[in-house]
């Protein structure tokens, strides 16, 4: 699986997220992309995300899961991401 957390510096949860996730050891088993960068921005669209933060969970062959929310992706890490410690 691979996860993908879209969100910018200037959104207050996204930086809340990114300081739990590093809290949890969780921050190197995903990939943070600012979407102030507009390659990001097009791909966080093409994968349907519509707010900040999100994160998408690419499980192939599944399709990409969408997860809206600072509460719903710390939950969803805190669950199903193994940390390598």
């Amino acid at each position: 699986k691979k996860y993908l957390i879209f969100g910018a510096p200037w959104c207050v949860s996204c930086t809340k997220l990114k300081g739990l996730m590093a809290e949890e050891k969780l921050d190197h088993e995903v990939l943070y992309l600012n979407i102030d960068q507009t390659w990001a921005f097009l791909v966080s669209r093409k994968l349907g995300t519509q707010d900040l933060p999100t994160m998408v969970v690419i499980d192939d062959p599944n399709p990409p899961r969408v997860i809206l929310g600072m509460n719903e992706i710390i939950m969803h890490a805190l669950i199903h991401i193994n940390p390598q410690r």
